[in-house]
């Protein structure tokens, strides 16, 4: 979007803007001239808008937010989920925290730094306005938010985050009430179905933003595969829901009273909301909707999960995509993917895989399976334990690579490929 369509929805929603919007307005002034920040809630994509919103929260009590002059700006815009939006506006002032939420404050804070960040980079002068957060990826959360000397900041998420908040003492938020405004869920009931989820190509097309997103299409894959589990699942007499609001057509044949492909029709997104904080367990790849069943304390299968130096809630089983070398066509240990990674292997990019002449190996159908089914009996036995004794040495080389609790790996998988995660 170019400068004069910016300023042409900026100025449209000032005329739309009330009293009320005018005083926020008024307040944002005031506290800037305090010396006070603000920390950009990420609310774009659903994984952000949960786990960045968690994490500083986590680090930040509302008592340091105030010394350390720290104000939230909760935008609308954009925002991937309304119910979310809503909820972290009640919540984080509940807590004592100050939160902007206007539309025209917000959009104000949106437009400014960007602005600004446009004038600095013009002027080739030093910019104190964005926080290079790729960079202080391994920053400790906490250290982030206090040394940071930005006037807008985005909210942060270190690697190990998300293992140390959703560990075996993480208090999940209340589930909602099982109320679904739909006849096709008459016969779904509160932790007696699972929620699936396969991202494909048309998340990223559906945003139409000018950017070439085509890095993260190796993360994409499709839904069908996931069909001997769903089979699986049903001859359990367990549901399944096809999650998504935005994803490919799938022809109605492959659908039935016991799998449903899910359609939000409440107004503010609270349906998926409801449906993943019910669900006996949830099965997905690396999109961010897995985190909303992480909040409500559902475990998570994530299959395809690029890249693995990263951590997980405690209830997780992985089933991480494999490297293979074009060349030798062997699969790499992961430790020689990181000594790639310090070599200049971008991990989240597509595109530099290939420029180091590696394939990101998808997950079979059978794998997925297996892990599953693992993760149904897990569930019936609340068993969350590492148990294969390669899982400790896996765990033991990623600490030294200072990444803390990495989530289980499926045993099967773990056991046909196990000398991936702990040789040198």
């Amino acid at each position: 979007m170019n400068s004069k369509s910016k300023l042409k929805i900026f100025l449209q929603t000032l005329i739309n803007s009330n009293l009320k919007d005018i005083c926020e307005f008024l307040t944002l002034v005031k506290y800037f001239l305090k010396g006070w920040k603000i920390i950009v809630l990420r609310n774009d994509r659903i994984g952000h808008q949960i786990y960045d919103t968690i994490s500083f929260l986590s680090n930040i009590s509302s008592e340091e937010s105030y010394k350390y002059k720290l104000a939230i700006s909760n935008p609308k815009r954009l925002t991937s989920n309304i119910f979310l939006y809503n909820y972290w506006n009640k919540y984080l002032r509940r807590k004592g925290y100050f939160v902007f939420s206007g539309d025209f404050t917000t959009l104000f804070i949106e437009y400014f730094e960007y602005f600004m960040i446009k004038f600095f980079q013009k002027g080739s002068k030093k910019n104190n306005l964005a926080y290079d957060t790729k960079k202080f990826y391994f920053t400790e959360t906490k250290k982030f938010y206090i040394s940071n000397n930005k006037l807008i900041t985005h909210s942060y998420l270190n690697k190990n985050d998300v293992g140390k908040i959703f560990n075996q003492n993480y208090k999940p938020f209340p589930k909602l009430n099982f109320k679904v405004p739909d006849s096709k869920y008459n016969h779904f009931r509160p932790l007696k179905y699972v929620c699936s989820y396969t991202r494909d190509s048309e998340y990223m097309n559906s945003l139409q933003i000018p950017q070439d997103f085509s890095y993260h299409d190796y993360r994409n894959d499709e839904y069908l595969k996931l069909i001997p589990t769903v089979e699986y699942l049903n001859s359990e007499t367990l549901p399944v829901v096809r999650m998504g609001n935005v994803k490919k057509f799938i022809n109605n044949k492959y659908f039935s009273k016991d799998h449903v492909d899910f359609e939000d029709l409440s107004p503010d997104g609270s349906l998926e909301i409801i449906l993943c904080s019910n669900c006996l367990f949830y099965i997905g790849d690396t999109s961010g909707l897995a985190t909303v069943a992480a909040a409500y304390g559902r475990p998570i299968v994530r299959y395809n999960w690029i890249p693995i130096f990263n951590s997980n809630p405690t209830k997780s089983l992985v089933l991480p995509m494999l490297i293979k070398d074009k060349e030798t066509k062997e699969y790499l240990p992961f430790r020689k993917v990181w000594e790639l990674k310090e070599k200049g292997l971008i991990l989240g990019d597509g595109y530099s895989y290939k420029k180091f002449n590696l394939e990101c190996v998808r997950n079979s159908s059978s794998e997925i399976l297996a892990v599953s089914i693992e993760m149904l009996r897990r569930v019936k036995e609340n068993d969350f334990e590492s148990c294969h004794p390669r899982q400790h040495q896996y765990e033991k080389m990623m600490a030294s690579l200072g990444v803390y609790n990495p989530g289980i790996i499926g045993n099967s998988f773990m056991e046909k490929y196990g000398d991936l995660f702990i040789k040198d």
